[in-house]
């Protein structure tokens, strides 16, 4: 089974068997059946699908319903971020790289819900994938392919925690992290304060 993401604008999915083949379940993830599935993750083309896991693909898709929910013209870092605090996989990942997912859930949700919602109609809401979370995906695309593997949540954290170009959901994760410190400064964008 090829699961892909619901927002259709992004070509994310997991990998797909070659025909003929199965794809096997290997701790609950859907793995490839062999290192074939790499050949078309390398695909030079813009459109090329970014292959993920499924705990990766399963929060891709919460962070789009959230998108829905609180009716956002884009799906965002912050849905992402949250989504990852509703995933049992993705929670365990979080705990591996010292995230609360309490605190973060909590942070994270209040940045969503003080957005102005971007469609103010009663007409079906269809968010598009923001240039920063693609940008993210694919970054955590390199770093997982370079070992023959789907991109995970280890990968996405790995990507977030790097950022320089999106310090505001660096920031925010770090603020959750256990070590750390209190003295460093909380960077906090414009779009999130009343302008002071």
């Amino acid at each position: 089974m090829v699961l892909a993401y619901r927002g259709g604008d992004l070509p994310l999915m997991t990998p797909r068997a070659l025909p003929g083949e199965r794809e096997r379940v290997l701790n609950g993830q859907i793995m490839p059946p062999g290192p074939e599935w790499l050949a078309s993750a390398f695909e030079q083309a813009e459109d090329a699908p970014v292959l993920v896991d499924a705990t990766v693909l399963q929060c891709c898709n919460q962070a789009y319903d959230l998108a829905v929910a609180h009716r956002s013209a884009d799906v965002c870092l912050e849905h992402l971020v949250h989504a990852m605090t509703l995933i049992p996989d993705a929670i365990r990942a979080l705990h591996a790289a010292s995230v609360s997912d309490a605190s973060l859930r909590r942070e994270s949700g209040i940045i969503i819900a003080h957005d102005i919602p971007a469609v103010a109609t009663d007409r079906p809401v269809a968010p598009q994938t923001s240039e920063q979370m693609s940008d993210v995906l694919r970054y955590a695309a390199a770093m997982a392919y370079a070992r023959r593997s789907p991109v995970t949540i280890e990968d996405l954290l790995a990507t977030l925690f790097d950022m320089t170009r999106d310090q505001d959901t660096r920031s925010l994760l770090n603020r959750h992290r256990s070590e750390w410190s209190l003295r460093e400064p909380i960077e906090r964008s414009p779009r999130y304060t009343n302008g002071s």
